[in-house]
């Protein structure tokens, strides 16, 4: 059993690569935004519901022992990702990183939710200034 934890900046094609994973149970904080009947609305009151929801099926995805799990969010920081990551160990999955970098405007072209450049540049910082537990294993994947 794997659990794959996406990381990029706004608009690096996260959510693109995750349609790639074939059999993923793919768990996104966009997905849950986006099945509210209003639609999509960023802020962060619901932002916040939104990653709370999808921490929820993610765990609920783990604890069903689904063979492939993905985190389909920024997951920038350790702390963003570090509580699941010893669930799922403790479950007996493996974790890996799959880290998809993309220069800045690229991903502010790219990115489908209205993030601006100066946030995305502020995305990028803080990904770059974030040192990753060496025990996962990072794999750089690209989306063109």
């Amino acid at each position: 059993m794997r659990l794959v934890l996406l990381r990029g900046i706004p608009g690096a094609g996260k959510s693109t690569y995750a349609k790639t994973l074939e059999g993923a149970v793919v768990v996104s904080p966009d997905q849950i935004m986006e099945r509210d009947p209003g639609g999509y609305r960023w802020t962060v009151p619901r932002w916040q519901e939104a990653v709370t929801q999808a921490d929820r099926e993610l765990v609920g995805a783990l604890s069903k022992r689904c063979p492939l799990v993905v985190s389909d969010r920024c997951n920038l920081t350790t702390q963003a990702f570090g509580a699941v990551v010893g669930f799922a160990r403790a479950l007996g999955y493996t974790v890996e990183i799959h880290q998809l970098n993309v220069d800045e405007l690229t991903a502010s072209r790219r990115n489908v939710h209205g993030v601006c450049l100066g946030k995305i540049r502020r995305e990028w910082r803080r990904m770059d200034g974030t040192r990753l537990p060496e025990d996962i294993p990072v794999r750089v994947v690209s989306v063109d």
